[in-house]
């Protein structure tokens, strides 16, 4: 029978597998396996351009996009790690966070964030003693209130441009920039100057100037004024600048001057305001309306009503006409200021001077109205409006034969004289337009007061800047009814109110010396 062991004596073979189990274990982490290793990377935003990292100062990783990224190499459990930026992009500043550590059985997960790198812009101001206020690019403002150094709040990426200019200038000065606009390079700009001057205005008296606009213009500045008084200039200038004040459009229905000739030149520490520029009414033009006057009893009134009397101005001259009433009046301005005027007036009835008087009123919006202050017609009062072409008559088809009358050889015209109701007949010279004696009498006798007289005169001829015509007529050898021979040359001015049919209605005054006075108020054509 086989004897069993005791308990004890099977000990040391446990022992002994134990310890082989041991010895195994230990060669497999010795050299029969690998530890594990962990990824270095992370996330990346913001990046505009190429950027280049380093991990432990040795290997190197360039990105271009934004999103995940990972350094080739992993890393094992203990090892540390140092992410630091090799190469920043071109136009962008970025930074790593959380960069540098030792590895940690887990990956290693680093952001890195970009953005547009920035650089500061400003300069410096001198002379500044009230408020400036600037813009860049006519966005970005900055007021500055003070001399010194100044810098923008809003920061400028690389290669942008920026334009800075004054949004509002202090009180009473000029500020100008210099250097005041580029493109940023890489750096931050400081150099764009600012130098503030005081300014002085420049300004004018106007007079006479109501319910019309004048239109001035300093150097190529317009300032339109439409009343009288003390005007400025918007734009105020600096020490040694040029002005130059001129009229670019005139008033209408006015004819404004420089009172002297210090509307030019330079500024030298102190304000302009000696200018003056007076505005006169300008009547040039034809003119329908009535008036009111007495009669020869001093005390009758004589109504002549709406378009029965006619006016005509050019210049200082000033012609009333009543075909009903057979009176002319022949005033001479002799001053207007503003919108008022004043006139000596003589008033003519069948050819000789019948009364005078003196005449004031006012011009204003194409309307003449006036009072004639002195005895019988020559004290009432009157309104004319000019037309709205102002009748501008054709009167130039009596010498050169514009259709759709021409003139012909054949043409037979005739004048009726004031307050006398006959009528001479006279022809148009055709051979001797060329020469100006176009106009030749082809009958002559008894006119009652103008008798035995020869009457021939020169082209009507325009006057410049008026609708006006003037005309010369010569008389020789008439005699008026007392035995007076009434000869000489006298001008007038004319103008043309109605056309009717075949016939053409020119109405013509002329004056002249008292007892030589001769009157044609309607020429018609008979042809």
């Amino acid at each position: 029978m086989k004897r069993r062991q005791p308990p004890h004596a099977q000990q040391p073979l446990t022992t002994l597998l134990l310890l082989s189990l041991l010895f195994i274990l230990q060669a497999c982490s010795s050299g029969g396996g690998s530890a594990p290793s962990y990824t270095v990377g992370g996330t990346i935003s913001g990046l505009t351009g190429s950027l280049t990292l380093q991990n432990n100062g040795s290997e190197t990783l360039t990105l271009s996009t934004n999103g995940d990224y990972s350094f080739t190499t992993r890393l094992n459990e203990g090892t540390s790690y140092n992410i630091t930026i090799q190469n920043q992009p071109e136009n962008d500043t970025c930074t790593v966070s959380n960069g540098s550590g030792v590895v940690a059985k887990q990956n290693i997960t680093i952001s890195i964030s970009c953005a547009p790198t920035t650089y500061t812009l400003g300069g410096s101001v001198s002379g500044l003693t009230g408020s400036l206020t600037l813009k860049n690019n006519n966005s970005d403002t900055l007021t500055l209130t003070q001399n010194g150094n100044y810098t923008f709040t809003t920061p400028q990426i690389n290669a942008s441009s920026y334009n800075i200019t004054v949004d509002s200038q202090p009180d009473a000065q000029h500020c100008a920039i210099t250097n005041g606009s580029g493109t940023i390079n890489r750096q931050a700009i400081n150099n764009i100057q600012i130098s503030c001057s005081p300014t002085y205005t420049i300004g004018l008296t106007v007079t006479g100037l109501q319910s019309a606009t004048v239109t001035l213009q300093n150097n190529s500045e317009p300032y339109a004024i439409s009343a009288s008084g003390s005007h400025t200039f918007p734009t105020a200038l600096t020490t040694g600048s040029n002005y130059n004040i001129t009229i670019q459009s005139q008033p209408s229905g006015y004819q404004c001057t420089f009172s002297s000739n210090n509307t030019s030149g330079t500024v030298a520490n102190q304000n302009i305001n000696n200018i003056t520029l007076n505005c006169n009414a300008a009547p040039n033009g034809y003119y329908t309306g009535s008036a009111s006057v007495k009669a020869d009893d001093n005390s009758t009134t004589i109504t002549i009503p709406s378009g029965g009397l006619q006016a005509m101005v050019n210049g200082n001259r000033m012609m009333f006409m009543s075909d009903a009433n057979h009176l002319l009046y022949d005033a001479t301005i002799t001053n207007i200021s503003g919108i008022n005027y004043s006139a000596t007036v003589k008033i003519y009835k069948l050819g000789k001077v019948y009364t005078t008087a003196t005449l004031t009123g006012t011009i204003q919006n194409h309307t003449i109205e006036g009072t004639f202050v002195g005895t019988k017609a020559g004290s009432g009062t009157f309104t004319v409006t000019r037309e709205a072409n102002s009748q501008q008559a054709d009167l130039g088809r009596l010498v050169t034969g514009f259709e759709p009358y021409p003139v012909d050889a054949g043409d037979v015209w005739k004048a009726s004289v004031f307050g006398l109701g006959r009528e001479w007949g006279f022809a148009i010279d055709v051979t001797s337009i060329a020469t100006g004696t176009n106009m030749i009498p082809i009958s002559s006798g008894d006119l009652g007061l103008i008798q035995l007289c020869s009457y021939y005169g020169s082209e009507l001829v325009v006057m410049p800047t008026s609708p006006l015509y003037q005309a010369n007529i010569v008389l020789v050898g008439c005699y008026d009814g007392g035995g007076v021979i009434v000869s000489g040359n006298y001008t007038g001015l004319a103008v043309q109110y109605s056309v009717s049919g075949d016939d053409d209605t020119v109405l013509l005054a002329y004056t002249g010396a008292e007892a030589g006075f001769f009157a044609i108020y309607k020429v018609v054509r008979y042809g």
